[in-house]
């Protein structure tokens, strides 16, 4: 009987803790204000933190022979000075061995989507861009066009100034980190099939128990 119980559980579980979808890449980033259009508001060497997802596994444009342009339709987030906002259907960059550029990877409205901004407003606008770069001039951080599973800060040598456009705030990326890293575990995601299941199976376990009492 407890064999039984004990088997019909661990199949339930096992099917209700799949991996999660691979594909989706989170990446967050750290860094200070170096210039502010809204003084008193943002400031001169403030901390701004931020992200953005994109799944690496659907590419909806490509522009060129050294620069690849990504409508993900990804969120990307800041925060800072207590303010926070977002902008949706910003596009990914892909630049690898550009002449005068290197290799970057960066984060900007789309041309192509104007998107929406949710959030604090600051000095009375909103943000219209939210438009991070990571630029390596070695031209080795990035093999070929496509979107980057992982990447490290380790890997740019040069991250330019990045802006939040619409109050014309500047800052520089310090840091920033890809989640989750290669080899990482997956993290189990309930889903509503497997759910229905680890009824079904808790149910029969349970009535199983009952009629072999019955039976006794």
């Amino acid at each position: 009987m407890r064999s039984l119980k004990t088997t019909l559980c661990a199949v339930a579980f096992g099917v209700i803790c799949q991996p999660a979808c691979a594909g989706l890449i989170t990446v967050t980033w750290k860094g200070h204000v170096t210039s502010s259009f809204t003084p008193g508001i943002i400031d001169f060497g403030d901390i701004i933190t931020g992200g953005f997802s994109y799944d690496d596994t659907t590419p909806l444009a490509d522009s060129g022979s050294t620069i690849a342009i990504y409508n993900t339709a990804h969120v990307s987030s800041f925060s800072v000075h207590g303010l926070a906002g977002s902008r949706t259907n910003n596009s990914i960059n892909v630049f690898n061995d550009q002449r005068g550029v290197g290799d970057q990877f960066d984060t900007r409205n789309s041309s192509l989507v104007s998107g929406t901004y949710s959030g604090d407003l600051i000095g009375g606008l909103p943000v219209t861009q939210i438009f991070v770069r990571f630029n390596d001039s070695t031209a080795t951080a990035l093999s070929d066009l496509t979107l980057p599973s992982y990447l490290d800060s380790a890997d740019f040598d040069n991250t330019q100034l990045s802006r939040l456009d619409g109050v014309v705030v500047f800052f520089l990326v310090d840091e920033f980190s890809f989640s989750p890293k290669p080899g990482g575990p997956s993290v189990p995601v309930p889903e509503p099939g497997s759910l229905t299941l680890f009824g079904i199976g808790v149910i029969g376990a349970l009535g199983g128990i009952r009629r072999r009492r019955n039976a006794a």
